[in-house]
């Protein structure tokens, strides 16, 4: 019998992905984003970042610091949009540089 074979790129329950200028990214949630209209939360560890925000095409939601770098929210999703998870680190509060992009 074969061992079933994992999604190229997975790394466990809780995937970290590769450094990102000061910090390192935990992505926990969401794993996977239906391409359909509706509610998906989020909850990402971004050390050093001032201000994590998602976008969906164009609109931004800020999500908010729940505590030892966690930041979560609620976002509005729309079917067939370009999603992604976005940090700020100070300085320039304009500049946001993007950590993770979803196309639905």
């Amino acid at each position: 019998m074969s061992k079933p074979e994992l999604p190229r790129g997975y790394l466990g329950a809780q995937p970290k992905f590769s450094e990102f200028k000061l910090s390192t990214l935990s992505h926990n949630e969401p794993l996977t984003i239906p391409n359909a209209d509706g509610t998906v939360n989020f909850k990402a560890v971004v050390p050093k970042g001032k201000q994590v925000a998602v976008t969906v095409n164009d609109t931004w939601t800020q999500l908010k610091n729940a505590g030892s770098d966690v930041w979560e929210g609620a976002v509005k999703i729309v079917k067939n949009s370009r999603v992604t998870l976005n940090v700020n680190y100070g300085g320039d509060e304009s500049k946001y540089s993007t950590l993770l992009e979803y196309n639905l």
